[in-house]
């Protein structure tokens, strides 16, 4: 598969730039493919805008532009491009500058003039590499498309110096056939000058185009890849399928274990109707709201399908219909049981129908003992699966997950882009990997460390400012999340100075429903209110931006470690942004590659 800038489709894309994306990224992954490529250059005291639909480094070859047109019909007849707009009816003769090789090869110099400009490449021919032009013709093989199309083409733009080694290709089927051999023969001929495409060569390139094309692209398409990537972790659930006895799933953050949890009960929900029973349970309230709240598992809940946190399932399952609420604590608005009530609930869950499939998600924060509660629900021949990553365990509970039969390491993130994974790949220990997606997103920026609340909220503030200020992202206050390790109350904490721009928790007793309300205040369209929040709080959560503010050192704090950065960092999809204290800098600045 090519390398592709960026490596989607929008869906606003015409048709025939669609179908030559997905041909292109069929090319071999030495090459690269930058899409929808535009920039100006400076012609006296004014700025020519220009636009590529696609540019194609060719290893050890050379550059090649392409044009695309979906025309329905076209022919060249008397030296004149002619096209019928709707299909049929009267034929259309373009102008000169439409004729797509015309289009091509300008797009070729003016690209190299801003490669001379920023001195990419030198301003002498002779070390600039080779170019070459390229039109595609989606939809049609031309009316009377002579064989000297080329030399006809010439005589429309008026261009004697359209290069001799150039390709038309006319129709889907056309663009299918061998098309890498065919790009790569137009470099059989070279010219006088020319520098063949060394890696160095290719990577100033990219260096160069890719930020071009990433950083203006409309925000939500930028991130339609990580939704794709997503999806595509379906793939392995038939692994999960062949397995007997259970399965235990384990993965950096932003793997895509909870989307493989919820794809494959929703499908064995879906396989074998009411007649199974499906327990799905986590620890933290947040992910127990968002799995009941996931479209693929919404429509089983309550009728085959019970979704719940641990200590919930233990008290609406277990100790209130036994009659135990004596061995129900509350605290901040959540219930909660200590260990004095796991032979009352054990001695219940065993006496009642069991669950035929159990999914446990994050159950790096399950305590050992639990899991005997677990069991105790599981059928004879039931089958429990786990989906855990010990580094995001933030409740110090670090208790050993049970062996399964069947192991799964999911090692790509598909969350963060690619900044942000090195960032937070750096924070694992040695031996571990996180394989990033090929998708750059905003470096990731730490603040000068300062120890003083107010000014760290400044610092937040300017972020947030300069966030919503890029012209380029079009990002708006629903796409930024700002966090602290710290709750209501904490001197520490720099989110009470930010009460203009921030919906924070009001104070330590907010509900989970509350919470949920809060958050789809801020991430509704329009709204002009940013999310702010606890880390552990904001776990199996994610936002496009996120800021992370007080973030101290690890001696400075009992209540802050690695895992809570860690956890943090991930959260973010596009950038990330850290406002620490003096030590809390030394912390972050260690992790940045």
């Amino acid at each position: 598969m090519a390398q592709m800038f960026p490596p989607f489709k929008s869906l606003g894309d015409q048709r025939g730039e669609r179908i030559v994306f997905d041909v292109l990224q069929k090319l071999p992954d030495d090459w690269m493919v930058f899409y929808d490529y535009w920039a100006m250059y400076q012609a006296k005291d004014d700025y020519v805008n220009f636009e590529a639909d696609f540019i194609v480094l060719v290893p050890g070859r050379g550059i090649v532009t392409v044009e695309v047109k979906d025309w329905r019909n076209a022919r060249i007849r008397n030296g004149i491009w002619e096209h019928q707009p709707g299909g049929d009816g009267a034929w259309v003769p373009l102008g000169k500058k439409q004729s797509p090789l015309n289009q091509a090869f300008l797009c070729s110099r003016r690209l190299m003039k801003g490669l001379v400009d920023a001195k990419v490449v030198s301003a002498d021919s002779k070390y600039q590499p080779e170019f070459r032009c390229m039109a595609v013709l989606t939809n049609c093989v031309p009316v009377n498309f002579a064989e000297d199309a080329i030399a006809q083409d010439q005589a429309i733009s008026g261009k004697s110096n359209v290069p001799l080694d150039t390709l038309y290709v006319c129709g889907t089927a056309a663009l299918h056939d061998n098309l890498e051999a065919r790009i790569d023969s137009l470099f059989v001929h070279k010219g006088k000058h020319g520098k063949n495409m060394t890696p160095e060569l290719m990577q100033a390139l990219k260096n160069y185009l890719a930020p071009s094309i990433m950083f203006r692209r409309d925000f939500e398409s930028y991130l339609q890849i990580m939704e794709d990537a997503g999806a595509d972790i379906a793939n392995l659930l038939p692994l999960l399928e062949e397995s007997t006895g259970g399965v235990r799933v384990e993965g950096c953050a932003g793997s895509g274990k909870t989307v493989m949890a919820c794809r494959e009960l929703a499908r064995l929900a879906a396989l074998h109707g009411e007649g199974k029973r499906f327990l799905m349970l986590c620890y933290n309230l947040n992910l127990c709201d968002s799995l009941r709240r996931d479209p693929a598992l919404h429509a089983f809940e309550g009728r085959n399908l019970t979704i719940s946190n641990f200590h919930e399932f233990g008290i609406e399952h277990a100790l209130i219909p036994a009659g135990r609420q004596d061995l129900i604590s509350t605290a901040d608005k959540a219930r909660f049981f200590s260990e004095a009530a796991y032979p009352a609930i054990r001695e219940y869950l065993s006496t009642q129908p069991p669950y035929d499939y159990i999914f446990v998600d994050e159950a790096q924060d399950f305590k050992e003992a639990w899991w005997d509660i677990v069991r105790a629900c599981l059928a004879p021949q039931g089958k429990l699966y786990i989906f855990a990553d010990a580094n995001q365990c933030i409740y110090d509970h670090r208790s050993p997950l049970p062996e399964l039969p069947t192991r799964v390491r999911l090692r790509r993130n598909l969350r963060n882009a690619q900044e942000i994974a090195a960032f937070s790949a750096a924070m694992l220990p040695e031996g571990e990997t996180m394989e990033p997606l090929k998708l750059g997103g905003a470096q990731v920026q730490i603040a000068p460390g300062n120890d003083d609340p107010a000014a760290r909220a400044d610092a937040v503030r300017a972020i947030i400012q300069a966030i919503l200020a890029r012209d380029d992202i079009h990002a708006s206050p629903s796409d930024i999340a700002v966090l602290t390790p710290w709750r209501v109350g904490n001197k520490r904490r720099c989110l009470g100075f930010l009460a203009d721009v921030l919906d924070t928790c009001p104070d330590e007793g907010e509900s989970n429903d509350e919470m949920w309300a809060r958050l789809a205040r801020c991430t509704a369209p329009g709204s002009t209110r940013i999310y702010g929040d606890t880390i552990k709080r904001f776990k199996g959560l994610e936002a496009p931006f996120v800021i992370l503010a007080d973030i101290p050192g690890l001696q400075e704090s009992r209540g802050f470690d690695m895992d809570d950065l860690y956890v943090g960092a991930t959260r973010a999809k596009f950038g990330l942004f850290i406002v620490p204290t003096v030590s809390g800098e030394s912390l972050a600045r260690q992790f940045l590659q």
